[in-house]
């Protein structure tokens, strides 16, 4: 198994309530979607150094295809790169 950067227990349990429920072909418009901002959103509260490689490979294990996982990467990073852009502005 492979040995992943650790994550906060309360951002571990936002991924978790995320990947558990997910659509692991596409997000559900709001329910799927509204989970996985909530894990943004918690990453970026934390500041956490959580990087889209490993959370492509932690999607990837968790049976998100190779694809959707790099998607859903790149919408993450996007997300923080967003709430640090507002947070810098106000």
């Amino acid at each position: 198994m492979k040995n992943y950067a650790e994550m906060s227990p309360e951002l571990e349990k936002t991924f978790t309530a995320f990947v558990n429920n997910a659509n692991k072909t596409h997000l559900h418009p709001v329910l799927d979607r509204d989970r996985f901002l909530d894990f943004i959103i918690q990453s970026h509260s934390e500041n956490s150094d959580l990087d889209v490689v490993t959370l492509q490979e932690r999607l990837e294990s968790q049976g998100f295809s190779e694809e959707y996982a790099l998607e859903l990467s790149i919408k993450y990073e996007f997300g923080k790169e967003l709430l640090n852009k507002f947070v810098q502005a106000i």
